[in-house]
C-alpha cells in the first residue's frame, strides 16, 4: 500500500487577507473546461528562460492527463491558452495603488500581478478569463499563473484562478504537477483535508461533507487534498462534480460543463 505524504502547512486556501470577489463561474470538473496559463517572467533572478518555461508546461500537461484518466465518465477536455508575459523592473508596482490600504499578501500580488494584466489588455484577471472562455468557446475555465516573485504562499487559488511558485515550495518542479491538481480541485470546490480542515461544512456545487478531514476521520483516504498523492477520495470526487447521478446525467443529456 503507497505511503500517506502529508507536508506540514500545505493547505492552500486562498490567503486570507486577498480578496476573493472574482465571478466563480466553476460548478463541476466535467466537460470541456478551459486553462489559461500565464507564465510570469520578470527581471533578473525572477526570469523564466526556456527551459523553466516547458518544465512548467510540462507538469500543467501531467496535472491535466491525471484528471482527465481519473475519471473517463467526466469526459474532460481541456482546452489551453498560454500566454508569457515579459515584465521589466519599469513595469513592476513599487507600491500600493487604488487609493486603499492593502495587505502585505496584495501588495506581493500587485507588484507583479497588475503590470501582467495590463499586458495582456486587462484590468482584472476575470476580464482575461472570459477571453480565455470566449476563445475556447467554454462555459468553465481557470488561469493558472506562475512566476518566481515572492507570494503569499508558494500554491494558493482564488476564485478561477491558480497561483503557483516556480521553486513549488521546496518541493521541486518535478512536484510541481500535483500541486497543481491540488488547486485545481480547490478551484472546483474541493476542501482540504489537513491542517484546519472542518468536517461540518459541505463543499462544491453539490455541497458533500468532508469526510476525508484528518481532524474526524482516524484512517483518511489518499488523496491529494491531503497532500501530493496523485490520488482522488470518495469525498473529493463528489466535490468536484463526479458524483454517479450527475455524470450518468451527462452522458445521456449532453455535456454540463459545456
Amino acid at each position: 500500500m503507497a505511503s500517506k505524504k502529508t507536508f506540514p502547512g500545505f493547505s492552500s486556501s486562498k490567503p486570507s487577507s486577498l480578496l476573493s470577489d472574482r465571478d466563480v463561474q466553476n460548478r463541476y470538473l466535467i466537460g470541456d473546461i478551459a486553462v489559461g496559463l500565464i507564465l510570469i517572467d520578470g527581471p533578473g533572478g525572477r526570469q523564466l528562460q526556456d527551459a523553466a518555461r516547458l518544465a512548467i508546461v510540462d507538469q500543467l500537461n501531467r496535472a491535466l492527463d491525471f484528471l482527465t484518466q481519473a475519471e473517463p465518465r467526466a469526459a474532460l477536455r481541456f482546452r489551453q491558452i498560454h500566454r508569457t508575459c515579459h515584465l521589466t523592473n519599469t513595469d513592476l508596482v513599487q507600491s500600493p495603488s487604488g487609493g486603499r490600504h492593502q495587505s502585505n499578501d496584495e501588495t506581493l500580488e500587485n507588484v507583479w500581478l497588475t503590470p501582467a494584466m495590463r499586458q495582456l489588455g486587462c484590468v482584472r484577471e476575470q476580464d482575461y478569463l472570459n477571453r480565455v472562455l470566449e476563445e475556447t468557446q467554454c462555459r468553465q475555465g481557470f488561469l493558472v499563473l506562475v512566476n518566481k516573485f515572492p507570494l503569499p504562499h508558494f500554491a494558493y487559488s482564488i476564485g478561477a484562478r491558480v497561483t503557483l511558485s516556480y521553486y513549488a515550495g521546496g518541493f521541486g518542479i518535478a512536484n510541481l504537477h500535483a500541486l497543481m491538481v491540488h488547486e485545481i480541485c480547490h478551484v472546483f470546490g474541493a476542501a482540504d483535508e489537513t491542517g484546519e480542515c472542518c468536517c461540518d461544512r459541505r463543499y462544491g456545487h453539490l455541497n458533500v461533507v468532508n469526510g476525508n478531514c484528518a481532524v474526524c476521520n482516524p484512517k483518511p483516504q489518499l488523496c491529494i487534498m491531503a497532500g501530493t498523492d496523485l490520488a482522488l477520495c470518495s469525498w473529493t470526487r463528489r466535490q468536484i462534480g463526479w458524483d454517479d447521478s450527475l455524470l450518468r446525467v451527462g452522458l445521456e443529456a449532453g455535456n454540463p460543463g459545456n
